[in-house]
């Protein structure tokens, strides 16, 4: 049950293509989060406290093509959240 990730934890893992988060506690990401990843094609933030996402949160990540992040605590999305996301297949916001 994860309820905190530094930045950076994801660095130099730049060939990883899939993340699973889901069903921990995390309340909140740092944008740069997922920089570096752009080989990213799958991730799941859902089932947290998500409140809130970065706005630059998915920056540079122009291969993910899943995106689950259902089941927070989302109530508003920042302009631009997604901006740059264009291989993005799959959102669940639910």
């Amino acid at each position: 049950q994860l309820s905190v990730l530094p930045e950076g934890v994801f660095a130099g893992l730049e060939n990883l293509d899939a993340v699973h988060m889901a069903e921990n506690q995390l309340s909140q990401l740092p944008e740069g989060l997922f920089a570096g990843l752009g080989k990213l094609t799958y991730l799941r933030i859902n089932d947290n406290q998500l409140s809130v996402l970065p706005e630059g949160l998915f920056a540079g990540l122009e291969r993910l093509y899943y995106l689950y992040a259902e089941n927070n605590q989302l109530s508003v999305l920042p302009e631009g959240v997604f901006a740059g996301l264009g291989s993005l297949s799959v959102l669940d916001l639910w």
